[in-house]
């Protein structure tokens, strides 16, 4: 499934019409099928690429519904908490996933980092991706990525949570 979701957002990137194609597939089985946690999942990062937050927010709460406690909505759910500056209560999210399953952690990550790149302004989303890259991935990369989020967070209060746990993972 996260090699769809992919393959959408990279075609779509390559060719800004297709992503109509991708909504109306993903709509239609969703009318068919409104519990079709799949379908509900791939709007919701659809939606988040066309800018609609909303409704990006609308379908992973709902594929939440259909699947309490599944790895996908809950990396959702956490990434949507960080986006939000809920740094602490993210960060809670992202520790209960204890198994990824079949998400492809470095699709995941990669997301995060270019969403960073966007939002520069949000350190949180730097730190998640070199949390994730410790736990899940690259090491040496995330090792990297915390260690540059607590020069640029420096004493920024709002990012206490994050500087704490930076510096208990990094040791």
């Amino acid at each position: 499934m996260m090699n769809w979701l992919l393959s959408c957002k990279y075609s779509k990137s390559l060719n800004p019409n297709k992503g109509n194609t991708d909504d109306r597939y993903a709509d239609k089985t969703i009318k068919m099928d409104e519990n079709s946690f799949i379908a509900h999942q791939n709007m919701a990062l659809l939606k988040w690429l066309e800018g609609d937050k909303d409704k990006a927010r609308f379908h992973t709460e709902r594929a939440w519904r259909i699947k309490p406690g599944h790895p996908l909505p809950r990396f959702n759910k956490a990434f949507f908490l960080i986006y939000d500056r809920k740094y602490e209560q993210g960060l809670k999210q992202y520790k209960k996933i204890k198994y990824v399953g079949d998400t492809n952690i470095i699709d995941v990550i990669e997301f995060i980092e270019k969403e960073f790149e966007k939002f520069k302004n949000n350190l949180g989303l730097l730190f998640i991706a070199g949390w994730l890259n410790i736990q899940y991935a690259d090491q040496a990369r995330g090792a990297d990525q915390l260690r540059l989020f607590l020069e640029q967070a420096e004493s920024d209060p709002s990012y206490a949570v994050l500087s704490v746990e930076a510096q208990r993972t990094l040791g």
